[in-house]
C-alpha cells in the first residue's frame, strides 16, 4: 500500500510539472502569411480568421506582403519563431514554395 502511495504521489507531482511547462512562458502564436492581391479581395474573412486564431495562450499575427520568393518568407517566419514564440504557419493566396525537383 506504501507503495502504491508513492507511485501516485511521483505521478501528480510529474502530471503538475507538466501542466506548469505547458502552460506557463509567453504566449505562442500562429502566422497568416497572405499576399497583397489576396489580402486585398478577402481582407475581412481573412481578419475574422486571424481573429479565430486566438486564444488566452495565443495570438493570430497576420503577415502580408508581395512575396518574391520563399526565402524571404523564410526569413520573416524565422525571425517570428526567435522573438514572437512562433509555433506555426497558414498560407493563404499566391505564396511562394520551396520545390525540389530530382
Amino acid at each position: 500500500m506504501e507503495t502504491l502511495k508513492k507511485i501516485i504521489c511521483k505521478s501528480f507531482y510529474a502530471l503538475l510539472a507538466l501542466v506548469m511547462v505547458s502552460c506557463g512562458g509567453e504566449k505562442r502564436s500562429v502566422a497568416i502569411v497572405v499576399d497583397q492581391t489576396t489580402y486585398g479581395k478577402i481582407a475581412a474573412e481573412v481578419d475574422a480568421y486571424v481573429a479565430s486564431v486566438a486564444d488566452e495562450n495565443r495570438t493570430g499575427v497576420l503577415v502580408v506582403d508581395k512575396w518574391a520568393n520563399p526565402d524571404s518568407i523564410k526569413a520573416v517566419l524565422f525571425e517570428m519563431y526567435q522573438n514572437n514564440n512562433l509555433e506555426g504557419a497558414v498560407f493563404i493566396g499566391d505564396i511562394p514554395l520551396p520545390m525540389v525537383r530530382d
